[in-house]
């Protein structure tokens, strides 16, 4: 699932999870399920070779080192990733772009890769981010309109409802975790119509990063503004509106992953996901296609059509055992 967090202007910051949960950090986003299909597609192919030329091509200051030299430092792959690069923040506030990152977009999402350890069959695995060891922002999988504190612990929305998810995926068990709303619930009306509001909530890794949270049917959202509960843009009566200097506490339980069947070699449940680490800006970053949306879960949409979940024949184990946290910002 994803944590959704909503607000024009506004500061985000996440506080740790409760220590009475149990935190359980993905061993390897190799294990994820991935359509075999769109690891050899022409568009995948071509991408990957748009990046790596993009970074072959960057000229180093000291120039083109001499046949048997030794390449400068800037031109050798770090072992680990890098913080990202922030841009100057053109307001003052402590929120900033990012550079020398790549973003999830396009249809296709990038995680950080490093060497794998001694005696293991794969040369690459899946790494941390810099600053590593707690919950926060991700630096790639959010929308480029989230500015971001340094430490990862705040967000800033701009330019309407968008996204970012967090670095921690949740997949099963049961996950805890508060918000301070440092801007919302109408505040900052004078240059702005309807001033900062705020969605907080939990949805799928297929929920989109332009988007609000309870856009659609892969996520579920509490609005600030009227205390509804929010899914499929249909709002429904659920709790007290909440603004600024509120501290929201986001809960879920989630049942325990489905185990593979003995008898059966292609269940998804088995499938692994097998990935070339690409370089881009001297950083290893495996890409993957984008979890595209099912044709069940777009139909609900329709307002002319009953809200009725697709039946258990229809779903799939990718899409009901994967998600991740996620906060997401507007601004009007």
């Amino acid at each position: 699932m994803e944590l959704e967090a909503t607000a024009p202007d506004t500061a985000v910051p996440l506080k740790r999870a409760s220590e009475e949960v149990t935190i359980k950090r993905e061993e390897s986003v190799d294990q994820d399920v991935l359509h075999p299909e769109a690891r050899s597609s022409p568009s995948h192919v071509a991408k990957k070779r748009k990046l790596s030329e993009e970074v072959n091509k960057e000229p180093t200051k000291a120039g083109t080192p001499a046949p048997g030299s030794t390449p400068p430092a800037a031109a050798i792959i770090a072992p680990t990733p890098r913080p990202p690069t922030f841009n100057p923040s053109p307001d003052g506030l402590p929120y900033f772009t990012t550079a020398d990152t790549p973003m999830n977009r396009q249809g296709f999402r990038y995680t950080p890769a490093g060497p794998s350890p001694p005696g293991c069959i794969l040369s690459q695995r899946t790494v941390e981010s810099q600053p590593a060891g707690y919950v926060r922002v991700s630096w790639e999988d959010r929308s480029p309109y989230v500015r971001v504190s340094a430490d990862g612990l705040g967000l800033l929305g701009e330019k309407g409802f968008r996204s970012a998810r967090l670095n921690v995926p949740v997949k099963e068990g049961k996950w805890y975790l508060e918000i301070k709303v440092e801007k919302g619930g109408g505040d900052g009306a004078e240059g702005n119509k309807d001033g900062a509001h705020i969605r907080l909530g939990w949805g799928r890794r297929e929920a989109p990063l332009n988007g609000p949270a309870g856009l659609d049917g892969y996520s579920y959202a509490y609005r600030d503004k009227s205390g509804d509960k929010v899914t499929l843009s249909r709002p429904k009566p659920y709790g007290k509106p909440f603004g600024t200097g509120d501290v929201i506490g986001l809960y879920i339980s989630l049942p325990p992953r489905r185990k593979p069947k003995e008898d059966d070699p292609t269940d998804p449940a088995r499938v692994l996901r097998k990935r070339i680490a690409i370089n881009y800006k001297n950083q290893l970053y495996f890409e993957s296609m984008d979890y595209a949306q099912v044709k069940e879960m777009t139909e609900l949409m329709d307002l002319k059509k009953p809200t009725t979940a697709p039946s258990k024949k229809d779903a799939t184990v990718k899409d009901s055992q994967n998600g991740q946290g996620t906060a997401a910002s507007r601004r009007r």
